[in-house]
């Protein structure tokens, strides 16, 4: 099995430093661009990657099943990439076709909309390479992702801060960041995807299953609501500035629990609970310190969003030990995912699946999910915004 050759140390110390790494270069790539970019380009910029973004939904079905396959040793390697060239092509046309809609309808630059384009398939295309990389040899997604940013970077500087091509500037380099990260993973992976095939079984599954990980992704939407409730109640955006700025900080915890990627594929090839032991020691070792290093310099931290930013502090120090829970929560979603069995059984139903802890366990964040969102309405009901943050 593929799964069980992948080194659970150096997979999970790559995937950690390249979330530090990306800290320093998203800080990095937002001041270039926010700076050359005119508030009108930006929100401009911002409209088109939310559209793009409802395109690439669909990316996660190749996603969620291939590391899951791979790791147990069914190479489905040639099979993704086939299946996700396939939608990206057809998502890349759709996302043009309605790129026409809305730059009509809301007056904005449909040349900008055509530009980024290519994204929309190159997220796919990189997606099912991530997948790929995920079930036998994670530490190449922390790696790409640290090229992805570098290039990001390097290029936006020269496009947009040297040779002032504004929002143009900013597309190309996302981009070119990207598809250095899909030449990346194709090349640490064509040994992988040589050794694959090309069969309608995988296709079919992928489609068949596509539900589960579709689930998933809406549990994800679902949690994003509370800023709409937040608006709506507190008649302005205040209170929603002040949670993303300390949760931008606090996330930070959260990136212990990259060690996990490594576990995953452990976990599907055999059940060790030394490897579990071990990603829980890694995971404590970095999210304690980073907990109290936030508590400790919290007002230093957010000066650099501002000095306005220092009303945050209380919801700064709330949300730490929230983040340090849902490290650990992380490890152990890591390990009931990795234990289940039920996609093992290629002849398992729709019924077999709603029994699996492949449904259960997403089921239960929509739960949790409603649960906040129901207390957070009844606080904002009852009295001030910066009460229920």
């Amino acid at each position: 099995m593929y799964g069980a050759k992948v080194r659970l140390r150096y997979a999970g110390f790559v995937s950690f430093l390249s979330m530090l790494f990306s800290v320093l270069t998203g800080l990095a790539f937002t001041t270039i661009v926010t700076r050359k970019l005119t508030p009108t380009d930006f929100g401009l910029w911002q409209v088109i990657s939310v559209t793009i973004a409802y395109f690439a939904v669909i990316t996660n079905i190749v996603g969620y099943w291939t590391p899951r396959f791979i790791a147990r040793g069914e190479n489905v390697a040639k099979s993704s990439l086939v299946y996700n060239t396939a939608a990206g092509v057809a998502a890349t046309l759709a996302y043009i076709l309605v790129s026409y809609g809305i730059s009509s309808s809301l007056e904005l630059n449909l040349f900008y909309f055509i530009l980024f384009a290519p994204q929309v398939f190159l997220c796919y295309i990189s997606m099912a390479l991530e997948g790929v990389n995920k079930g036998y040899a994670p530490q190449h997604v922390g790696y790409s992702f640290m090229i992805f940013e570098v290039v990001k970077v390097v290029v936006a500087y020269i496009l947009v801060a040297v040779t002032k091509q504004s929002l143009a500037g900013a597309i190309i380099s996302v981009m070119l960041a990207q598809l250095s990260r899909v030449v990346y993973l194709l090349a640490v992976s064509r040994q992988i995807i040589g050794e694959g095939k090309l069969l309608k079984e995988h296709l079919i599954r992928f489609t068949k299953l596509a539900w589960i990980p579709l689930y998933c992704n809406l549990a994800g939407y679902i949690n994003t609501l509370d800023v709409y409730m937040v608006v709506y109640f507190a008649k302005t955006t205040l209170p929603v500035a002040l949670f993303r700025v300390a949760f931008t900080l606090s996330s930070i915890i959260s990136y212990s629990a990259s060690f996990s990627s490594a576990l995953y594929p452990r976990i599907l090839a055999h059940k060790s609970s030394k490897d579990i032991e071990e990603t829980l020691k890694l995971t404590l070792m970095f999210a304690i310190p980073m907990s109290l290093g936030l508590i400790t310099l919290a007002n230093p931290l957010l000066c650099i969003f501002g000095v306005k930013y220092l009303q945050a502090r209380q919801v700064l120090v709330a949300l730490v030990p929230a983040l340090l829970a849902a490290s650990f929560s992380r490890v152990f979603e890591t390990v009931i995912l990795g234990a289940e069995e039920v996609d093992l059984n290629k002849k398992a139903g729709f019924k077999e699946y709603l029994k699996s802890n492949l449904f259960i366990l997403p089921t239960a964040q929509y739960l949790v999910y409603g649960a906040y969102l129901a207390v957070l309405a009844a606080l904002l009901a009852t009295g001030p915004a910066d009460i229920a943050l």
